[in-house]
């Protein structure tokens, strides 16, 4: 017990030693957890926000853990689309320097890595934690190299060409909904072979339909565009596309 507590305060003067911008948030939380928080406190001499902050630092190791997020990620190098985790959670000035410099980047063994398979014309989505794809552009071919807080190499990157920032982000619900499952967002880096759905979506090539969609006939579900392009089909109106409301099955029948 005394190894695990010595272990924890360490913990706790480590991170107040870590330079880091904090940001304040709120949390509601049961009185029996409010109680242990102030047990806890009180047996190691700290104050609440620092017990909060280290459980919360533990219970994110556990998730990243589960998630299987430091380990070598499996990429589809033949993919034509990628989701690029901007690294918010670790430096919020990586997300800062992919926009401001129009890059795709990622950091240390093994996760540089994943840039070199990004290929000339190929589209990264750069993914921002709690806000969603807020850039998009097709990556050069050409694998960069730079230092990264004075490791020599470790940041390696891509110039992204016909680089667009969003006026508003496409979120993760979003996504979700136009591909009609869900993508490891977390990682550094994702493969989509049906990445196609998410540009479509940004670019008004598909409208921002309500999925899953139900046709009012016979109650035939689109879950995603791919159904929706399948079962219902499109049309153009004032210049957007639009799913058919009612499925290719119905309107046939009426004819």
């Amino acid at each position: 017990m005394g190894t695990t507590m010595s272990k924890l305060k360490s913990m706790i003067q480590e991170s107040k030693a870590a330079k880091k911008n904090l940001v304040a948030t709120t949390l509601r939380i049961t009185q029996e957890q409010q109680s242990f928080i102030e047990g806890f406190s009180d047996y190691l001499s700290i104050s609440k926000q620092d017990v909060m902050k280290l459980l919360l630092e533990e219970g994110m190791k556990v998730a990243e853990d589960e998630l299987k997020l430091n380990e070598n990620e499996s990429i589809e190098s033949s993919s034509k689309y990628y989701v690029l985790n901007t690294n918010k959670k670790n430096d919020v000035n990586d997300q800062e320097d992919m926009v401001e410099n129009h890059i795709a980047a990622a950091f240390y063994d093994p996760w540089k890595f994943n840039i070199e398979k990004i290929q000339k014309g190929d589209t990264v989505f750069l993914y921002s934690n709690g806000s969603g794809v807020i850039a998009y552009g097709k990556g050069t071919g050409e694998t960069l190299k730079k230092d990264r807080y004075g490791d020599v190499d470790e940041c390696y990157y891509q110039h992204l060409d016909d680089f667009v920032l969003l006026d508003k982000p496409v979120k993760a619900s979003d996504i979700k909904a136009v591909l009609g499952r869900n993508i490891p967002l977390l990682k550094t880096m994702s493969s989509i072979s049906d990445g196609k759905s998410i540009l479509d979506f940004i670019t008004g090539e598909i409208g921002s339909a309500t999925l899953p969609h139900a046709c009012p006939r016979c109650n035939q579900v689109a879950k995603n565009t791919t159904d929706l392009e399948r079962f219902f089909g499109f049309r153009s109106m004032n210049g957007i596309t639009m799913n058919q409301s009612i499925c290719r099955s119905c309107r046939s029948s009426r004819k």
